[in-house]
């Protein structure tokens, strides 16, 4: 168990502290992310200092909704299936006709999402504006 994200403790090399809590387990060949830290800068920088790699997570644990324990889970990135996956079902399943995925989708998920829902597929960047 390594401790990502906290106000306590000792000074070490390369770690910020910060309110908020994050624990990474490593328990029968499987990561465990318990919470994610307040600040999503310093979770990253905490994580790369303890060189723990969020594509290896295998399982992610919110203890509860309170912003000191949430905000570094955007920073986990799904893999290439569960994305086309989800765009497919959207537009078979649920039938949406329109999809303009916002910035928590990442350049991955706009071209899936291009790729699925061809001209039916908007782009909505910073000043972009959708008429309804």
């Amino acid at each position: 168990m390594t401790n990502a994200y906290d106000a306590f403790g000792s000074e070490k090399m390369g770690l910020r502290r910060d309110f908020g809590f994050s624990t990474v387990v490593e328990y029968r060949g499987k990561t465990i992310l318990f919470d994610a830290g307040t600040d999503a800068r310093v979770f990253e920088s905490n994580l790369k200092t303890l060189k723990i790699d969020l594509r290896r997570v295998d399982i992610a644990i919110v203890s509860h909704g309170h912003y000191d324990h949430t905000g570094g889970f955007h920073l986990i990135p799904y893999k290439r299936e569960y994305i086309e996956g989800l765009a497919k079902r959207m537009k078979e399943e649920y039938e949406v006709e329109f999809v303009a995925p916002a910035h928590c989708s990442g350049h991955l998920g706009f071209s899936i999402f291009q790729k699925v829902f061809g001209y039916k597929y908007r782009f909505f960047g910073l000043g972009e504006k959708i008429n309804l």
